[in-house]
Order: C-alpha cells, then sequence, then structure tokens
C-alpha cells in the first residue's frame, strides 16, 4: 500500500535566521526596528498607532434597546390567502404552530404580530376567521377590536407603544437582474 499526502497538503515550515543565502536570514523577514520585528506583539486590528481611532472620530447617534422586542410582522390577507391554500378548514387556532405549518418562516428569537390593511378593510376577510381562535403574541389594536366585535376569541399581548419598544424585521428587496 502506497500511501501519501496531497503534494499541498504538507508544506515544509519556514526556516528563518539560517544565513543570507536562505532569503530569511538576519532580520528573518521581520524588516528592521520597530514593535512589529520584535517578539511578543500584539497589536489589535482596530489600533491606528496612536491616531485618534475612527470608532472615536465619528459621532455617536442613537442608542440600541436591549429590552425590545424582534417582531415579524404577518398581514391578514396574506394570512388568509395561506390558510386557503393550505389549511381548508382544519386549523382552529391560530398560533406558531399553525403559522409554520400554513407556510410561514419565523426567524429564530423573533415574535407574530398579525396586522390589518392600512385603510382597514379588513371586513371581507375577518368573516373567513369566524371560528378559528387567535392566539398570537401581538395583534394591532384596530384588528383585536375588529376580532372580537365578530366574536372570535383573541389572546395577546396589549402593545402599548408607550411601554414597549419594537424592533421590526425589515423587508429586503432583491435587485432586478440586469439582461
Amino acid at each position: 500500500m502506497n500511501l501519501k499526502p496531497n503534494p499541498e497538503a504538507s508544506k515544509a515550515r519556514k526556516r528563518v535566521g539560517r544565513g543570507i543565502g536562505s532569503g530569511t536570514g538576519k532580520t528573518c523577514g521581520r524588516g528592521v526596528k520597530g514593535q512589529k520585528s520584535r517578539s511578543g506583539v500584539s497589536i489589535p486590528a482596530w489600533f491606528e498607532g496612536g491616531q485618534n481611532p475612527l470608532y472615536r472620530r465619528i459621532p455617536k447617534k442613537g442608542f440600541f434597546n436591549k429590552f425590545a422586542e424582534n417582531i415579524q410582522e404577518v398581514s391578514l390577507d396574506r394570512l388568509i390567502k395561506q390558510l386557503d391554500l393550505h389549511s381548508k378548514g382544519k386549523i382552529s387556532e391560530i398560533n406558531d404552530e399553525s403559522l409554520k405549518k400554513i407556510g410561514f418562516k419565523k426567524r429564530e428569537g423573533f415574535l407574530w404580530k398579525i396586522v390589518g390593511s392600512k385603510d382597514g378593510s379588513n371586513k371581507d376577510n375577518l368573516a373567513k376567521l369566524k371560528n378559528i381562535k387567535v392566539n398570537v403574541t401581538y395583534v394591532t389594536a384596530q384588528l383585536k377590536t375588529q376580532l372580537k366585535d365578530l366574536g372570535i376569541e383573541v389572546n395577546s399581548k396589549d402593545n402599548d407603544k408607550k411601554v414597549r419598544k419594537v424592533r421590526k424585521v425589515k423587508k429586503t428587496k432583491v435587485p432586478a437582474q440586469k439582461a
């Protein structure tokens, strides 16, 4: 059996300080003088040689709220379409599991929020949710009252914007490919 590694797999180490003819003699490839030519040097990547660094030159603006909750919005129109496509009357409750089952993908660490249409024309869609319980973390206030008026049971947190800051998922647009 003749087993041997690929020619690129093992490379001989650089033998420094073995005379001028080796190519790495005298200063061993480190150049002449300075901090980097000495042993034990560890300069951080952000160090700019004593110059006022970039992260200190740029003005600070805003803050990052560590108590904010990551929220992924689901529009009522899209929810109804997905229910019509996948469930065909089999779902009795809208929750995390049922949303995944009908085709919604949830990002890790995010909570669901059901949002009605902006113009308030939810009445046609709301009739389709007649016998379904809504058990999601958040539902918009307007939609919640509309659902309760129709007798649909809604189980969600109160989303008072004064109390809670919300971090929403930004929708990314895919650029059109050039022909």
